[in-house]
């Protein structure tokens, strides 16, 4: 039982790091090489464990229920066992249920003393729970952002966040018609010129930020009642949230960076400052952002809408 096993829900991993590097949750918006993807994880976690490895586990979806060309690179890989669930109507089905059996089937033949799980489903807690009970520690890794349920965060022995530069050193954004690297192209949109101008916040900007998210005055408006349940007192909470939260990061912001923002159309914010608005939000609403992913538009057009009302402009 002195081995671990690394169980990787490529789904989860794809659409968070895509949300990272560019600013929405749709695996088409970035790429990546596979075979690096496992063996960056592979190192990272053999980094922080005495165990041996059992092997990794590679859970993915395809609409033939069959691998698909990059599927079957890591199929081929060594160490690897690739699990698949279909792909309908453009969602997964049929991968939690891969990640519980595997976690509760090794648990229960005690092949693992350790399991390293980086996925965010909330349905993947019975095969944590489960497995702790027969004495396997469970590690919880996830991408930086609100992606993950609390409830699985919590059930974890230990909870873990693999660092953005870590993601950001495999993933590259792209197209999402073409999938070519946005790097490449020859004609780059105003919009892609001004998310890539603004620079990643250094070390003190990004704890200004977290101060920022931590300071930020709910005013009771993101407090949840338990009646609330309307479809229109959810996306007053998340505006509510949005705009609570301008007013911190106002005073933090240089004018350049403001003016960058403001130019981007609709609720767009660029995705290294996004991470932290949508966590200062997740926070104020009390968990709700993260069960509700289709209100952060709303958070983001607020926090838009509040900034630019500071700042005097009605359409820079």
């Amino acid at each position: 039982m002195d081995r671990h096993a690394i169980f990787i829900d490529v789904g989860y991993v794809l659409a968070s790091v895509a949300e990272l590097v560019a600013g929405e949750a749709d695996r088409s918006r970035v790429r990546c090489d596979y075979g690096d993807v496992l063996q960056g994880i592979v190192a990272d976690v053999g980094a922080t464990t005495e165990l041996a490895l059992l092997r990794a586990y590679w859970y993915d979806a395809s609409l033939s229920g069959q691998p698909e060309y990059d599927q079957k690179t890591v199929a081929d890989l060594q160490g690897v066992r690739l699990r698949l669930g279909r792909l309908v109507r453009g969602e997964q089905k049929g991968v939690d249920s891969r990640i519980v059996r595997d976690l509760i089937v090794l648990a229960w033949d005690k092949a693992i003393a350790e399991a390293y799980l980086l996925a965010g489903d909330e349905d993947l807690c019975e095969g944590v729970q489960e497995a702790q009970d027969h004495g396997v520690r469970v590690v919880v890794l996830g991408v930086p952002g609100v992606n993950q349920s609390p409830m699985l965060v919590q059930q974890a022995d230990s909870p873990r966040e693999l660092p953005e530069s870590f993601w950001r050193s495999l993933f590259q954004a792209s197209d999402p018609v073409t999938g070519t690297a946005a790097s490449e192209h020859k004609s780059v949109t105003a919009d892609a010129r001004i998310r890539t101008s603004m620079k990643p916040p250094s070390p003190v900007m990004q704890k200004a930020w977290r101060e920022a998210v931590q300071l930020s005055p709910s005013s009771g408006a993101a407090q949840l009642s338990g009646d609330i349940e309307a479809e229109e007192d959810y996306e007053t909470l998340a505006r509510k949230a949005g705009q609570a939260i301008a007013g911190s990061f106002m005073s933090i912001w240089n004018s350049d960076d403001l003016r960058a923002l403001l130019k981007l159309p609709g609720w767009q914010v660029p995705p290294d400052q996004d991470r932290w608005l949508l966590r200062g939000a997740d926070a104020q609403m009390n968990g709700v952002l993260w069960e509700r992913p289709e209100l952060k538009p709303a958070v983001r057009s607020a926090f838009k809408d509040a900034c630019r009302a500071a700042n005097g402009s009605a359409g820079d």
